[in-house]
């Protein structure tokens, strides 16, 4: 899950298993790619420095991802 949402800038990925992440912009740009596992106890916080609309995507063995993220500044 991704919290908090919406958020200034600043906000935590957490999950239970191993995956791979995109962070993308409106334009549907990848700006950042998000590895959770093990090593980083499957969460990881994330900053950006422009306002406006964000997505997470990813993709696990079991199940999809995508979720809009809200950044105010």
């Amino acid at each position: 899950y991704i919290y908090p949402n919406p958020n200034n800038g600043t906000f935590n990925i957490v999950s239970k298993e191993k995956m791979n992440l995109s962070l993308i912009n409106n334009l549907g740009q990848i700006i950042e790619t998000i590895e959770l596992n093990e090593v980083n106890s499957y969460q990881q916080t994330i900053q950006v420095n422009t306002s406006g609309i964000y997505y997470i995507s990813g993709v696990t063995k079991q199940s999809s991802v995508k979720q809009k993220i809200i950044v105010t500044q």
